[in-house]
């Protein structure tokens, strides 16, 4: 698989753990993040934890910061420890 395609699918799995609310996977009930149930008023760090916690078993992964949209959040998504990408989940 070219490089660019192995990239876009990492950062689409990234993208539906963050917005899989955490147990409403079936047969997986760990797979999802707790963004879900934080309020409107949360906190960044409360944020890039949940975050973080959903993406811990992803190999290669981590979350590195996060940002308010309009509509959403968009994290930094270090791959490798070489490439910055950024996600974006709307709630």
């Amino acid at each position: 698989m070219p490089e660019d395609e192995e990239m876009k699918t990492v950062l689409r799995d990234c993208r539906r753990i963050l917005n899989c609310p955490l147990g409403k996977f079936y047969p997986d009930k760990n797979y999802g993040s707790a963004l879900h149930s934080l309020n409107s008023k949360a906190d960044a760090a409360g944020i890039l934890f949940y975050a973080r916690e959903a993406l811990m078993n992803f190999d290669g992964v981590f979350v590195s910061s996060v940002s308010y949209l309009q509509d959403g959040l968009s994290f930094t998504v270090l791959i490798n420890n070489s490439e910055e990408r950024q996600v974006e989940i709307k709630l």
